[in-house]
């Protein structure tokens, strides 16, 4: 009776007590004569919802003959939801909580089972992702993922199912939905990725969407269809990504210390200026010249008071002295950018072969490498970071890029500098 929520059941039929339905939310009726079984079904009640069995008995005379029946409820309610609650922990993905393969397979088979109509089916690649983890870190990087599954949950309609296919690539399933829908959809879900920055990065994501009009579905095919599509559209959004990443990198530098955008700046236009005398081509001299600009971005992933440091104290110095290898990760990673990676990887190398990475020497170290050493040594000695020694006069930085050239610096570059900076 308390299931039931009344005092009796005296007097009352069955149906006025409880809703019976079947696991398809059929309604199920128990006509006499009923046979003894024991049946799970969805008791739909005004007050409540459970998951009940019913066991029936009949209660037979001496002689056979049936005089009534005993039903017993037993709310399986707890059962059920645990059961529910493993199959959901089966389909769903452990990190963003939107469904996951094995929860696709299954419904690819339901799809493919009927005919299907006003299907429209969405992938959605999150950009630059690669950078962003080698840049910021993975933790900003799981950030990015489950923000795209967040918005693409949150702008899922009652039918839809959002998935996570594996990485950064999300597939959304929309049902009852026209072609035009599909395309307001598609570009609301940009729209409001547009508007969100994680940290001090942009959020970018590439999308491919394609249409099941009616009719038998072949999934593999509408699949094929919305992948292409999206990387059509990758193509021309995964520069735009990366070039809102190194931005994005070089406001965080700068924002630390505003001593690194100005060293920057001046590195860039001394390598400019370097390669211009050297009678360099005009693509050459471009890559020099943005190799002193990008050439501190490895300093992002430090921590902020390794990258203060400079590495002057030990306890920092050996991490600070990596932020060079770490820019060729990040560079190499960007196809915009990679062909200023090497450049950047040895500018610590020593022309007499006992500097880093890899102790090249002399002319075997590249050119853009060579110019960037002189050019930065050049600028932190006329204008240092605070606290990184003293300021010295031109004059003694050129007497000091003299006296360190074929050991530390290629001389030739030093006097390439020194008449650059007297004529």
């Amino acid at each position: 009776m308390k299931m039931m929520n009344v005092r009796h059941a005296v007097g009352f039929y069955l149906k006025d007590l409880v809703d019976l339905y079947d696991n398809k939310n059929r309604p199920v009726s128990l006509d006499f004569p009923l046979e003894s079984n024991i049946y799970s079904y969805l008791w739909l009640g005004k007050k409540r919802r459970s998951v009940i069995e019913l066991v029936i008995n009949e209660m037979r005379e001496s002689d056979g003959f049936i005089i009534g029946y005993l039903l017993n409820f037993r709310d399986m309610s707890v059962r059920e939801n645990r059961e529910l609650e493993a199959l959901e922990f089966a389909y769903k993905d452990a990190q963003t909580g939107v469904y996951n393969r094995h929860y696709l397979n299954e419904l690819i088979l339901d799809l493919e089972s009927k005919e299907t109509s006003n299907l429209g089916i969405v992938m959605v690649d999150c950009n630059a992702l690669k950078v962003v983890n080698d840049a910021f870190g993975h933790e900003l990087g799981d950030a990015v993922i489950s923000k795209t599954a967040d918005i693409l949950w949150k702008s899922k309609e009652n039918l839809d199912s959002v998935i996570r296919l594996g990485g950064d690539e999300f597939l959304v399933v929309k049902r009852n939905i026209t072609e035009e829908g599909l395309k307001f959809y598609v570009e609301s879900i940009l729209k409001k990725v547009s508007e969100i920055k994680i940290g001090y990065i942009p959020l970018s994501v590439s999308i491919g969407a394609s249409y099941h009009d009616n009719g038998i579905l072949n999934f593999g095919e509408l699949l094929n269809e919305a992948e292409v599509a999206m990387y059509h559209h990758k193509t021309m959004e995964s520069k735009v990504a990366r070039d809102l990443v190194m931005e994005s990198i070089l406001q965080v530098l700068s924002d630390r210390n505003p001593w690194e955008k100005e060293h920057s700046k001046f590195v860039s236009m001394m390598n400019q200026k370097i390669s211009e005398k050297l009678k360099m081509g005009t693509d050459t001299v471009q890559m020099i010249s943005d190799t002193g600009k990008y050439h501190s971005i490895g300093k992002v992933v430090l921590d902020e008071v390794v990258h203060l440091d400079g590495g002057v104290s030990l306890k920092y110095k050996d991490q600070f002295l990596k932020h060079n290898e770490i820019a060729f990760r990040i560079l190499s990673a960007m196809p915009e950018y990679s062909y200023l990676a090497t450049g950047i990887l040895h500018y610590k190398e020593n022309f007499d072969g006992t500097g880093i990475p890899e102790g090249l020497k002399g002319k075997d170290i590249p050119l853009a490498s060579r110019i960037l050493r002189v050019s930065s040594a050049y600028h932190k000695l006329i204008n240092p970071m605070e606290g990184r020694g003293k300021k010295h006069s031109v004059f003694e930085a050129l007497e000091y890029l003299e006296i360190h050239s074929d050991s530390k610096y290629d001389g030739e570059i030093v006097q390439v500098l020194k008449e650059i900076v007297l004529d």
